[in-house]
């Protein structure tokens, strides 16, 4: 029974999660700085990333 209760809070937390993202993620608002924030930050992980160097392997 404790484990079906458990399920059961879990399933409930996970659709109230989706139901948050949902009510945020979907105005043109937060698309607008989801992009903005996206590219402010692909720069730099980008930057960070030495090139690779496969020669070992051949």
């Amino acid at each position: 029974m404790a484990v079906a209760v458990e399920h059961a809070l879990d399933a409930a937390e996970t659709e109230e999660f989706w139901a948050q993202v949902r009510a945020t993620m979907t105005t043109p608002e937060a698309r607008a700085d989801l992009l903005r924030e996206t590219e402010e930050l692909s720069g730099t992980i980008r930057d960070g990333l030495e090139p690779e160097d496969w020669s070992e392997y051949e």
